[in-house]
């Protein structure tokens, strides 16, 4: 079914696109030898159709634990799918690599090797995917990179952030490192020094894209500044009026949630709690 040579590229792309979704019932049912196979005839053949390519990308993407001995041997695979630009390439990437270095006896050598030299890459999108795939490696470096965005937040303090520096912060914000939850706390005190068309995304996007233990202690710690929170409202607030659409409504529901919490709290002993909890009502009469 899946030989090109005699099929259409949208009937070949069909195709996949119902293997994806059988992985997704029945990927661990099936023999190692037809994976094994299905793996050599997506590689050297599926692959070169470019109508086929998304579909791969997304199987890479939710399924690359079924091909984890395949795509550990394929450094030419992996070395081919660092020349795409772009989000379903990032997040493929990142599968196949969680897959290859949980396999690997020397993970810090496929990294050095592989990954860092894109950490340096002039391209935001892979460059955040060698970042994102070297701090969830738990190595060595990934202390390094963590690092590297401790120095950066340090930058977002005292001067105002080049597109590419701000790319970073979102990303660190994004990726659940260690310093995420004092990073996005930093970029919305000091929102003045990123670029302005990045704001919004930063701030508003990273609270909602954030983990949850993250975004929860972000806005429900004990001891946060409530002057933070009533900011963090606001451009939520304004997010939602001029972009609605676009926002992830789940993830909204579960902030809209954490703020009803903090309501019920009742936390009235300073007047910029008091403002908040104004601030909060005003939002939940809104939006509820």
């Amino acid at each position: 079914m899946l030989q090109p040579n005699n099929k259409t590229d949208s009937i070949v792309n069909a195709v996949l696109q119902g293997i994806n979704g059988l992985f997704e019932h029945f990927g661990d049912d099936i023999e190692v030898s037809q994976l094994n196979s299905f793996y050599d005839t997506m590689t050297r053949e599926c692959i070169k159709i470019s109508k086929c390519f998304e579909v791969l990308l997304s199987i890479f993407k939710h399924h690359a634990r079924l091909f984890r001995e395949k795509l550990s041997k394929d450094s030419a695979l992996r070395m081919y799918m660092w020349q795409f630009d772009n989000k379903s390439s990032l997040e493929a990437l990142c599968s196949v690599y969680k897959v290859v270095l949980e396999a690997s006896e020397n993970p810090e050598s496929i990294l050095v090797s592989e990954v860092v030299p894109h950490t340096a890459s002039r391209s935001v999108v892979i460059k955040l995917a060698a970042l994102n795939i070297v701090i969830l490696s738990g190595t060595r470096l990934t202390g390094e990179v963590t690092q590297c965005a401790v120095e950066l937040e340090l930058l977002l303090k005292n001067k105002k952030l080049s597109y590419e520096e701000a790319n970073t912060i979102s990303w660190s914000i994004n990726s659940n490192a260690s310093n995420s939850e004092s990073m996005l706390l930093t970029a919305i005190m000091y929102s003045d020094n990123l670029p302005s068309s990045m704001r919004d995304d930063i701030i508003v996007n990273g609270i909602l894209k954030a983990s949850e233990d993250v975004r929860k202690t972000m806005i429900s710690k004990q001891d946060i500044d409530y002057k933070v929170l009533s900011k963090v409202l606001s451009k939520i607030e304004t997010s939602i009026e001029n972009d609605a659409e676009n926002l992830d409504k789940r993830q909204l529901e579960m902030i809209i949630n954490q703020l009803k919490m903090l309501k019920s709290k009742s936390v009235m002993d300073t007047k910029d709690a008091r403002i908040f909890q104004k601030d909060v009502t005003m939002f939940l009469g809104l939006k509820i």
